[in-house]
């Protein structure tokens, strides 16, 4: 074994203990209904019953990360039958932001540490679009896997429409999806039919990992948004749960079959974009800061040696 691949098993080692943390420090709320759910993490009004029966079904095709352009046209589809313009389902895995580890939460030595969810939801303002629509940047892992299946004389991995393709944007991002086809990584039980017990929360190294990998999403929303809480939605195949966290609790919804009835994932998606930004979790306290007083900041940091704390707090 060479000094690199120990380096790096040592680094997935660190990794997956940190997200071991943050999934055992998290206090986990459980709903016994996905209505329960969104009449308290999510309230307003129901789909009409005109909308309801014109849904369309979600058709997932494939399987593992192509599984990630159904998803994403499945919620654009749902987006464009309530005619909203403000926002667009973007797919992002394998596609990092760049900056997260320069800010301190991703730590530096944590480079495998996955910081790009699989789905984004974004705003399609012109100022935004152009930050999640840069030139798209691709995981060491995906270049890595296109090279290998080169080499075998397989084809790269497929893309999907350039159109739902973009960067990983934390300071942007609504909401993120996270989805997973191999049951033996899923961050929860998904079976409708199951009693809620210990299967839920399973202690297997790897479910467990899974549940640290959502809380490491919502925490860098939160680092990089003024945010109260944010929404995260988890989906094993044919199956969701709902989650919204802030920093007291995560509050999981009932699994539930969106394939048979998409009606729930269309409520949450028709309350979402008809909320307010505080509604969805923005904080409207904080008001962005006037040149003079982002100069006061920079004339700060300037008084300040570089190796210092007050610096590295700055």
């Amino acid at each position: 074994m060479t000094s690199t691949s120990t380096d790096d098993d040592n680094t997935n080692a660190i990794a997956r203990s940190r997200r071991a943390a943050l999934a055992r420090e998290m206090h986990w709320v459980t709903f016994s209904s996905v209505a329960e759910w969104l009449d308290t993490c999510i309230p307003g009004g129901d789909v009409r019953d005109t909308i309801a029966a014109s849904l369309i079904s979600f058709d997932i095709v494939g399987e593992g990360e192509h599984e990630m352009y159904w998803y994403c046209q499945c919620f654009n589809d749902i987006l464009r039958l309530f005619q909203n313009e403000e926002f667009l389902m973007q797919i992002t895995t394998e596609h990092p932001d760049t900056t997260a580890s320069k800010l301190g939460t991703v730590e530096a030595d944590d480079k495998n540490a996955a910081m790009w969810p699989d789905l984004a939801m974004y705003n399609k303002t012109a100022q935004i679009e152009k930050l999640y629509k840069a030139p798209i940047r691709k995981s060491k892992r995906g270049a890595a896997e296109n090279e290998a299946n080169a080499k075998a004389g397989k084809e790269a991995i497929a893309e999907g429409p350039a159109a739902h393709v973009a960067n990983t944007v934390w300071a942007h991002a609504e909401f993120m999806v996270h989805a997973e086809h191999n049951p033996d990584f899923t961050p929860f039980s998904f079976d409708p039919g199951e009693e809620e017990g210990c299967d839920a929360f399973s202690e297997a190294a790897d479910r467990e990992d899974a549940r640290g990998q959502l809380i490491a999403y919502a925490r860098e929303l939160c680092a990089r948004q003024h945010r109260r809480y944010v929404y995260l939605i988890s989906v094993y195949r044919d199956f969701a749960r709902f989650i919204r966290v802030d920093r007291t609790a995560a509050l999981l919804s009932a699994p539930f079959n969106y394939v048979h009835d998409p009606t729930q994932f269309a409520t949450f998606i028709y309350r979402y974009i008809n909320a307010t930004p505080e509604e969805r979790g923005h904080d409207p306290t904080v008001t962005r800061a006037t040149k003079k007083e982002c100069q006061l900041f920079s004339d700060a940091i300037a008084k300040h040696s570089t190796g210092s704390h007050l610096y590295t707090g700055l």
